[in-house]
C-alpha cells in the first residue's frame, strides 16, 4: 500500500509540472514539442531559433533547420532546447504577445551581426507556416521576428490572421510591396502593426521637395530631398544594415531617445511618487510639535528667569535696609534717622519670609496628597478573593477539556492498533501481539520485516 501511495503521490507531482509549465499543452497533444511556440508569461515562453549552431535567422529557414528554445521555466520536454535566463534584456509582457531588445551573443544558434529574419505560422511553402506545421498552443496563428543585428525579438500569438500579419515589421511597418502603397512611396495607406492597432504612418520619402527636417536641416534625416526620384538611396525592401550611415545613425539615435524615455518612465513609477508628500506631511507635523514643544520650554524659562530676577531684586533692598539699620545701631548720632525710617523693616521681612514658607509647606504638602492617592490607587489593583476564585475556575475547566482530548486520542490510538494487529496476524498467521515483546526473545522486532503491504 505505502508503494502505491508512493507512485500515486509522484505521477500527481509530474502532471502538476507538465501542467504548470504548460498550461495548454493538452490542447495541442499532437503537435511536436520542438515545432511549437507558447507565451504564458514573462518567465514561461517558447520561440522558433535555428537548430544548429551559429546560423542565420534567413539561412536556418528550410525543412529541419529550426526548432523550439524555451525559457528555463517554460521548457517542459527534452526535445527542445533551452534559452539562457538572460536572453531578454528588456522585455514587455502582454496577453498572448512578448517584445523587447534581446542579447543574441547568450545565445549560441544566433549571429549577433544578423540581419533577421521571420518565423510564423500560416507562411512559407503553401501557407504550411515557416517552420511548417509549427503552432502556438492555445492560439491559431502566431507571428516571431528575431533580428539579431540589433538587439530586437517580438513574438505575438492571436486567434485572428488579421492580427498576425505576415507583411509587418516589428513595428508595424510594410515588409513587402502591397497594392496601397509603400513605406517609402507617395501614398501610404493606414496599416495594422503587430500590436493590432490601426496607423497612419507618413511617407518617408515623398515628392521630392524641400523641407524642414525635424532634427533643424534640409530633408527628413537632415540631408536634401530635392533630388531626381531616381537618386534614392535606398527602397522599400532595404534592409537596415544596408541603409546609407547617416540614415542609420539618425534612426538609432531616435530609437535610443525613445528608449530612454521608457526607462524614465518606467524609474518615475518606481519612485512610488505620491508617498513623498505624505512623508513631507508627516515631518512638518513633527516638527510643528517640537517647535511647540521648545516654544513653551522657552516661556517657563522666561518664568522663572523673571521670578529669578524679583527674587534678586528683593534680596538687594532687603541688604540694603539691613545695612543702614546696622549702622544706625553703630553711630546712633549720625544713624537715627535711618533707625526711625526702617522701624517697621524686621517686621515686614519675617512676615513675608513667613508668608513664603506657608506656600511652600502648602505646595508640599499638595504634592504628598498626589503620591497617596497615586499609591492608593495601586494598591486598589491588586487581586481580589473573588477574582482569584474566577482564576481558579477558568484553569480547571481548561484542565477538563484538555483531560477530555487526551481522552479521545487516546481512544483513536487503540482503535489504530486494533486494526493493525487484525492486519499483521491476517498476514503472518501468528496471533502473537506485535507491540508485545514477548517471549524473552532479546531485541524482537514489532512484525514490520515480515508484513508485505504491497497490494495485488
Amino acid at each position: 500500500m505505502l508503494r502505491l501511495l508512493t507512485s500515486v503521490t509522484s505521477a500527481l507531482a509530474l502532471l502538476a509540472v507538465l501542467v504548470g509549465a504548460a498550461p495548454s499543452q493538452e490542447l495541442e497533444a499532437r503537435q511536436a514539442p520542438d515545432n511549437i511556440v507558447y507565451v504564458t508569461n514573462a518567465q514561461a515562453f517558447c520561440m522558433i531559433m535555428p537548430r544548429n549552431a551559429h546560423t542565420n535567422i534567413g539561412d536556418s529557414e528550410h525543412p529541419g533547420g529550426m526548432k523550439t528554445y524555451c525559457s528555463p521555466g517554460g521548457k517542459y520536454d527534452n526535445s527542445q532546447g533551452t534559452l539562457p535566463a538572460n536572453f531578454w534584456s528588456n522585455v514587455e509582457f502582454k496577453t498572448g504577445t512578448m517584445t523587447g531588445c534581446i542579447r543574441p551573443e547568450t545565445l549560441d544558434r544566433l549571429n549577433s551581426n544578423d540581419g533577421g529574419g521571420q518565423y510564423d505560422s500560416s507562411g512559407g511553402a503553401g501557407g504550411q507556416g515557416n517552420p511548417a506545421g509549427s503552432k502556438c498552443l492555445g492560439y491559431n496563428h502566431y507571428v516571431e521576428l528575431v533580428e539579431p543585428d540589433v538587439k530586437r525579438a517580438c513574438i505575438k500569438c492571436c486567434d485572428v490572421f488579421a492580427d498576425c500579419p505576415l507583411d509587418k515589421g516589428l513595428f508595424g511597418q510594410q515588409q513587402n510591396a502591397t497594392a496601397g502603397g509603400s513605406l517609402f512611396g507617395q501614398q501610404q495607406a493606414p496599416t495594422t502593426n503587430l500590436f493590432g492597432s490601426t496607423t497612419q504612418a507618413p511617407p518617408l520619402m515623398s515628392q521630392p521637395t524641400q523641407t524642414t527636417g525635424a532634427f533643424g536641416s534640409t530633408g527628413t534625416f537632415g540631408g536634401s530631398l530635392a533630388s531626381q526620384p531616381g537618386n534614392v538611396p535606398f527602397t522599400k525592401s532595404t534592409k537596415f544594415n544596408d541603409l546609407p550611415e547617416q540614415v542609420r545613425k539618425t534612426l538609432e539615435s531616435i530609437d535610443a531617445h525613445i528608449q530612454g524615455r521608457v526607462q524614465i518612465s518606467k524609474e518615475l513609477q518606481q519612485r512610488k511618487l505620491g508617498e513623498e508628500p505624505t512623508k513631507g506631511q508627516v515631518a512638518i507635523r513633527d516638527l510643528h510639535k517640537e517647535l511647540v514643544d521648545i516654544t513653551n520650554t522657552i516661556r517657563n524659562d522666561a518664568h522663572l528667569t523673571q521670578d529669578l530676577k524679583d527674587k534678586v531684586e528683593q534680596s538687594v533692598q532687603d541688604t540694603i535696609v539691613t545695612t543702614r539699620i546696622v549702622e544706625g545701631w553703630r553711630n546712633p548720632q549720625s544713624g537715627s534717622s535711618y533707625l526711625k525710617d526702617h522701624a517697621s523693616f524686621p517686621l515686614e521681612f519675617f512676615t513675608r519670609i513667613t508668608e513664603q514658607m506657608g506656600q511652600r509647606l502648602a505646595w508640599y504638602k499638595t504634592t504628598i496628597e498626589q503620591i497617596e492617592r497615586k499609591l492608593s490607587s495601586s494598591s486598589s489593583q491588586g487581586q481580589t478573593p473573588q477574582g482569584i476564585v474566577t482564576t481558579l475556575q477558568t484553569q480547571h475547566a481548561t484542565f477538563l477539556a484538555l483531560a477530555s482530548k487526551t481522552a479521545a486520542l487516546d481512544a483513536e490510538v487503540q482503535r489504530i492498533k486494533t486494526i493493525y494487529t487484525q492486519l499483521w496476524r491476517s498476514k503472518t498467521g501468528s496471533v502473537r501481539d506485535p507491540f508485545t515483546a514477548g517471549g524473552g526473545d532479546a531485541g524482537i522486532e514489532l512484525g514490520m520485516s515480515s508484513l508485505n503491504l504491497s497490494v495485488r
